[in-house]
């Protein structure tokens, strides 16, 4: 999940309800944070039928804190390893200044700490692989940037597949708002 409540009560819930409206197991990943404020988190819910969490959670706290976490699942069935990145970025509202004001390329504000988000992502990556001992890694979220802004291409540049466009080209949505679709979510 890339936005939900801090403190462990959201995730738990949804584990609880997954495991008896599907008849599966399903489980969190506790990431030690309590309620704290309004503001929003990172989280993992997983099928504990299919995975098995791998490792210590590790948090990436460039800022905004608490919104991009790094776990290694094992697929139950296979024994295979893989590191999943979750990720919400900071939004294009707002007013920045510097390299956070609005260029009126249609990036929107904050396109700086996009593209520091993404940096980090990608610095956290060879650490995180590193201490996993596995470099198979699927990055997720809101990364609140199209396919071909800033942060998209330092991730690209950074030896990452943009799954969207490898899969379905020009034809891949996550979102349809006022007629207009696209893509934020990756």
């Amino acid at each position: 999940f890339v936005e939900i409540q801090q403190g462990q009560d959201a995730l738990k819930e949804i584990a609880n309800d997954l495991t008896k409206n599907t008849g599966r197991k399903y489980s969190y990943v506790n990431d030690g944070g309590s309620v704290d404020g309004s503001m929003t988190k990172a989280g993992f819910v997983y099928c504990s039928d299919a995975l098995t969490p791998f490792g210590k959670l590790q948090e990436n706290d460039t800022y905004p804190a608490k919104r991009k976490k790094t776990q290694a699942f094992i697929e139950n069935a296979t024994g295979e390893k893989f590191l999943f990145s979750v990720n919400h970025f900071k939004a294009k509202s707002g007013k920045g200044s510097g390299d956070n004001a609005d260029k009126g390329d249609g990036q929107g504000t904050y396109n700086g700490d996009r593209v520091r988000e993404a940096k980090s992502v990608l610095n956290h990556y060879g650490s995180d692989s590193y201490y996993y001992g596995d470099e198979d890694i699927l990055i997720m979220g809101d990364l609140n940037a199209y396919a071909m802004e800033d942060p998209i291409k330092v991730l690209r540049e950074g030896g990452m597949i943009d799954l969207h466009r490898a899969f379905h080209a020009d034809s891949s949505y996550s979102y349809v708002y006022r007629g207009q679709a696209g893509y934020l979510d990756h």
